[in-house]
């Protein structure tokens, strides 16, 4: 990489990272690994792994800056489906035997607990039956997994992980139609859980989440979980830190109010299209992000970041994943067409409704029911690079 990057939406630079980090969501059994090649220190937690702080709409400019646009590749269902559909690739029963069952020594050093393993009723909303539940910690656990890629990573901290004994998502992993799960990554902001190095990166990154999931599947022969759509609920809050030699990246970002209440995502095939083409992707709940750093220097204080209620209006925002030279016509050049409305509201009671249109290349935001404002792409880039990241 180098210090002259494109400047990337907001969650967009979460993104970058996050389909890597958060493939590490369903557990699995570790390998020994050759030399230690990351010598990053998760055994303790950086300052500010708090709350994201409380956006404000001030002015159309500020919530064309914060609308999150596609989010479904930033939260964890996404990497949920990586690991899912990895394990059946490399013939991993993901849910049953292949599970780590008892405490072991990791392969580059430290080791992992089992702590329990019992049956929970751990609330599900895509499942009423108890799901046998492993607790495990990791102690400077260093090794190379399914989950960080083949390179070797580090982790402390305590996971929960559990699948339905019975109902959907309890027959044999390779022939279920359902993958349903459940995961805790630590026991509060004051105790994350944390792991560096995954996939060969030099990112680390502290989580305190809870989720649940829900994949699905036509045809166990001929399909991948999530081919037919997917939900998800989920609480999280994630600080992640990067520095890739050319500069220092950092982010803080959340999903969900509380525990209670958790942000809602889904997506579902648009006609039949492949949904690694195209998908309806809908949300709804709580968000925010901050950048912290960007390439080594803290964003302006002009700069609109912070949390928001947000849900997708209608039936959803209509997503078209596009790759090549065709890539850098869309907005933020992210490869990603979007067409759709979103309904915004900050702390203070200050709402927005945002419109996608990718016809146009246009992004309108209608702030407290005043006239609406049309931005195009240019203008919104233009604007992201002198409020944020001069």
């Amino acid at each position: 990489m180098t210090s002259t990057r494109k400047p990337l939406s907001m969650a967009a630079l979460f993104l970058a990272v996050s389909a890597l980090l958060v493939l590490s969501a369903c557990g699995g059994g570790g390998s020994s690994s050759g030399a230690v090649n990351n010598e990053n220190d998760t055994s303790s937690t950086p300052d500010g792994l708090r709350e994201v702080k409380a956006a404000r709409f001030n002015h159309e400019d500020d919530v064309v800056l914060l609308a999150p646009g596609s989010l479904l590749d930033t939260a964890l269902l996404s990497g949920v489906r990586s690991v899912a559909n990895l394990s059946l690739a490399f013939g991993i029963d993901a849910t049953g035997s292949d599970r780590i069952a008892k405490s072991r020594n990791c392969g580059g050093g430290g080791d992992l607990e089992v702590l329990s393993r019992d049956s929970q009723q751990v609330e599900s909303p895509f499942s009423g039956a108890n799901f046998d539940v492993i607790v495990t910690r990791e102690n400077s656990c260093r090794e190379s997994t399914l989950e960080s890629g083949g390179a070797e990573s580090l982790a402390n901290g305590v996971r929960k992980i559990g699948y339905p004994i019975s109902g959907d998502g309890s027959d044999n992993f390779s022939e279920e139609t359902d993958f349903i799960g459940y995961e805790q990554s630590g026991l509060g902001l004051d105790e994350p859980y944390v792991v560096s190095g995954l996939f060969g990166s030099n990112v680390t990154q502290h989580r305190w989440w809870q989720g649940h999931t829900h994949l699905w599947r036509d045809d166990p022969d001929s399909d991948s979980y999530g081919d037919a759509g997917g939900v998800a609920e989920q609480y999280s809050i994630v600080y992640n830190d990067e520095n890739d030699g050319a500069g220092k990246y950092s982010s803080l970002i959340q999903f969900g109010a509380n525990a209670e209440s958790m942000f809602d995502i889904g997506y579902a095939p648009n006609g039949d299209t492949s949904v690694d083409e195209s998908y309806i992707e809908h949300y709804q709940g709580v968000y925010g992000l901050e950048i912290l750093k960007f390439n080594g220097t803290t964003p302006s204080a002009n700069c609109p970041q912070g949390r928001f209620h947000v849900k997708t209006g209608g039936v959803g925002l209509y997503v078209n994943l596009i790759e090549g030279e065709e890539e850098d016509d869309t907005l933020y050049g992210e490869g990603i067409e979007l067409n759709g409305n979103l309904e915004m509201e900050d702390e203070i009671g200050n709402t927005a409704i945002i419109t996608y249109d990718e016809t146009a290349k246009t992004v309108t935001v209608e702030l407290n029911e005043n006239s609406a404002k049309v931005y195009t792409y240019a203008e919104i880039e233009s604007l992201k690079a002198q409020r944020c990241f001069l």
